[in-house]
């Protein structure tokens, strides 16, 4: 509801800027709620808002949307064109108004989207990049998502014990500097089906940690 207030705050004063970041804001929350067409309703009509007044990074960061709802789809290929739609978008972007983080994600992106169709190789040069780089970004938030797919892309592979050791170290980065119910759970569920205990005895620390 705030997101639809401010679309029509942003409309009324004519304000075409404001009104693609709200009908981004809005996609956003659109698609929490499972409502996917309204959802690409919104998202289209903020990228060419974005596009007509020359916003080449608020263009990106709505591809990257559309990309993260085709990944979520299963629509791989679509999903790998946005991401690197988006990466493009970002790094033409001169250095001072380079945004590091939304190229981080972009590349994250592209190596889920790469492990997912079974690109393994290529996979694992994205994944391992963007991990290297959330790390010396000081970024623990992608450090445990990109850890988790590392992970989950071991235990595809068959690699139990190497999957258990990227796992419980997303596990231990979202323990120690980050809040992620929703990646914990994940993580969690992906040791439980290399049928590990959450932690090892030796590693437990105070009740609730």
């Amino acid at each position: 509801e705030a997101a639809r207030l401010a679309v029509a705050a942003a409309v009324r004063a004519g304000d075409r800027s404001g009104e693609a970041q709200a009908r981004n804001d809005l996609a956003t929350a659109l698609g929490a709620l499972g409502r996917h067409d309204e959802m690409l309703c919104e998202l289209r009509l903020a990228r060419a808002l974005f596009a007509s007044i020359g916003d080449r990074v608020g263009e990106g960061h709505t591809i990257g949307n559309l990309g993260d709802h085709c990944l979520g789809t299963g629509a791989y290929g679509q999903a790998r064109l946005h991401f690197e739609g988006a990466l493009t978008l970002f790094r033409a972007q001169p250095e001072e108004r380079r945004d590091d983080w939304a190229i981080r994600v972009c590349e994250t992106n592209i190596g889920v989207t790469a492990m997912l169709s079974g690109r393994d190789r290529e996979a694992d040069q994205y994944l391992h990049r963007a991990l290297e780089r959330h790390r010396s970004s000081g970024d623990p938030v992608l450090e445990s998502i990109t850890l988790y797919h590392l992970g989950d892309r071991l235990r595809r592979l068959d690699r139990p014990a190497e999957a258990a050791v990227r796992l419980r170290q997303a596990l231990a980065v979202l323990d120690g500097t980050t809040r992620n119910p929703r990646l914990r759970a994940d993580v969690l569920a992906a040791l439980a089906r290399l049928g590990e205990a959450a932690d090892p005895p030796h590693a437990r620390g105070p009740a609730g940690g």
